[in-house]
């Protein structure tokens, strides 16, 4: 296993749990189910399927620090 995968791999658990545990709202988690599949994506270099699920997450996310990290990465992606 590459250090890549390893990395990505703890982020997915982590990210998991984070979504288990933290008091968000539905549509919360569904924001950052979505920045998640959008970060997964770019790292597989599907940059339109990354692209749909980061605007995807910026429709959602109501928070704007949160919002402010989806919009780093669609700028990265243009």
């Amino acid at each position: 296993m590459s250090v890549r995968n390893f990395i990505d791999r703890v982020f997915t658990v982590i990210s998991d749990l984070i979504l288990k545990l933290l008091p968000a709202s539905k549509q919360e988690k569904q924001a950052f189910a979505y920045y998640k599949a959008g970060m997964a994506a770019q790292a597989e270099g599907d940059y339109a399927e990354a692209l749909e699920n980061y605007y995807e997450s910026l429709y959602l996310d109501e928070d704007q620090y949160d919002r402010s990290y989806t919009l780093y990465n669609i700028g990265y992606l243009w």
